[in-house]
C-alpha cells in the first residue's frame, strides 16, 4: 500500500514552471483549479480541476518541463513519487494514468498537425479522400499498402463501381508478390515486408506486439505522406482515439519481416492493471510519445533548420535510450527525409551536407541515421542549444 502526501498551494503559486528540471513527483487535484501555460505552442492553456493529472510526463522521463503550471485558487494535490507508481493498487488511479496519456497524446498530435500545417504554408487543410489516400501510398511504392487500401475501398462502397481500382489492384498484384500473413500461433503472426496491416481507412480494434522486426507509422496530412515514427521489437501499436480525432488513424507497414502479436484490447488493459512489469512499460512508453509529439511541434517553432533538425534527432536517442541506457553506438530506422518530412522542411540536402560537417552524425548507404557516439552526439547537441537556446523545453 502506498502512501500519498498531500500538499497545498496558494492562489497564484507556480506548481511547476517550463524550463527547469523535472522533479521525480507528479500531481492529482484534490481541490481547485490550476491553470497549465504551455509555451511550446502560443496561446495553449488547459485548465485543470479536481482528479486531473499534472506533471507526469517531465516526471517519468526526468525530462524538463514543457509549461508552468499556476494555481487559480488554493489548491490541494496528492503528491505521487514517481517510484511508487507501479505499486498503486487503485485500479481506479492507474485507469486514469492510461486515459491521461492517451488524451494528450490525441491532444498534441492535434497541436502538432496545427504546427506542421503553418510550416508547410497549408491555408485551407483539405481532408483527402479514400481513393486519394491510397493513391499517394501507391506513389510513394508503398504498393501492398496501397492494395491493401483498394480493396478496403471496395468493401467500403459495394454499391460502387470499382473497375478502375480493380485495374490497379491487377496491375500491382501481377508485378508484386503479396503474401498474406502466416499464422504461426493463434494469435501470433509473421508479416513479409511490406505488408499493411492496418490502415487509415479503418478504426482499429486490436493492439499489435511486435515481437521481432520492423513497423513504420504513417499519415497522409493534405496530400503529403508523413512519416509519424517507425517502431522495433518490444514496441505495441494500434490504441483506439478516445476523443475522435482522426489525425490518429494511420496506416501501419512492415518494413522488414515481422512476427505480430496480436492482443485484444480490452485483455491487454485488464493484464495491464495487475502486471508491474507491463505498466511500466506502457506509462514510460506513452510518456516518451507524447513528448515526442511535443519536441516535433517545438521543432516547427524553431528558425534554425539544423537545431529543428537536432532536436528530433535528441528525442529519438532519448526514446532509444529509455530501456537500454548502457547503449552508445546507434542506428535509428529514419532517413534525414523522414526526419525532415516530420517537422516541415522541404531541402533535406541541405541538412545532410551541414550536419556532415560535426560529424556526429553520420548516414549509412541506406540513408539511415548513424550516431556513432550518443556521448558525443549529445555534447556536440547541448553545446548547439546553449548557443542558439530561444525555448524553454529542452
Amino acid at each position: 500500500m502506498v502512501d500519498f502526501n498531500i500538499i497545498e498551494f496558494k492562489k497564484d503559486s507556480a506548481i511547476f514552471v517550463a524550463g527547469e528540471s523535472a522533479r521525480d513527483v507528479f500531481y492529482i487535484i484534490k481541490e481547485g483549479t490550476i491553470i497549465d501555460k504551455n509555451y511550446v505552442v502560443e496561446n495553449t492553456n488547459f485548465e485543470f480541476t479536481t482528479g486531473d493529472i499534472l506533471g507526469i510526463v517531465s516526471a517519468i522521463l526526468s525530462e524538463p518541463y514543457y509549461s508552468t503550471a499556476i494555481a487559480m485558487t488554493d489548491v490541494k494535490l496528492i503528491e505521487i513519487n514517481i517510484k511508487d507508481i507501479y505499486n498503486i493498487e487503485d485500479k481506479k488511479i492507474i485507469e486514469n494514468i492510461y486515459k491521461y496519456l492517451i488524451k494528450f497524446m490525441e491532444i498534441w498530435l492535434g497541436k502538432y498537425f496545427h504546427k506542421l500545417s503553418e510550416a508547410l504554408k497549408v491555408e485551407n487543410y483539405r481532408e483527402n479522400n479514400a481513393l486519394e489516400i491510397a493513391k499517394i501510398y501507391d506513389d510513394n511504392e508503398f504498393k501492398h499498402a496501397a492494395v491493401y487500401m483498394y480493396k478496403k475501398i471496395i468493401e467500403m462502397f459495394p454499391d460502387e463501381n470499382h473497375d478502375e481500382i480493380k485495374n490497379k489492384i491487377n496491375i500491382i498484384e501481377k508485378t508484386c508478390n503479396i503474401e498474406p500473413p502466416l499464422e504461426i500461433t493463434p494469435n501470433l503472426y509473421e508479416y513479409k515486408t511490406g505488408s499493411c496491416i492496418f490502415s487509415e481507412l479503418e478504426s482499429n480494434t486490436n493492439l499489435y506486439v511486435i515481437r521481432d522486426g520492423k513497423v513504420g507509422v504513417y499519415s497522409v496530412f493534405d496530400g503529403r505522406l508523413i512519416t509519424r515514427i517507425i517502431f522495433k521489437s518490444g514496441n505495441i501499436i494500434g490504441y483506439k482515439p478516445i476523443l475522435g480525432n482522426k489525425f490518429l488513424l494511420t496506416t501501419c507497414i512492415v518494413l522488414e519481416d515481422t512476427i505480430l502479436h496480436i492482443v485484444n484490447k480490452e485483455d491487454f488493459l485488464r493484464l495491464a492493471t495487475t502486471n508491474t512489469k507491463l505498466q511500466h512499460y506502457l506509462v514510460n512508453i506513452m510518456a516518451r510519445r507524447i513528448y515526442n509529439t511535443i519536441i516535433k511541434s517545438y521543432s516547427i517553432g524553431m528558425k534554425s533548420v539544423i537545431g529543428k533538425f537536432y532536436s528530433m534527432i535528441y528525442s529519438f536517442a532519448k526514446t532509444e535510450l529509455l530501456f537500454d541506457k548502457n547503449i552508445d553506438f546507434l542506428e535509428l530506422p529514419y532517413t534525414a527525409h523522414d526526419i525532415c518530412g516530420m517537422i516541415g522542411i522541404e531541402n533535406s540536402s541541405y541538412v545532410k551536407s551541414e550536419i556532415n560537417k560535426a560529424k556526429v552524425i553520420l548516414f549509412s548507404r541506406h540513408e539511415k541515421i548513424i550516431i556513432p557516439s550518443l556521448q558525443n552526439f549529445f555534447e556536440e547537441y547541448n553545446m548547439y542549444r546553449k548557443r542558439n537556446s530561444t525555448a524553454n523545453i529542452n
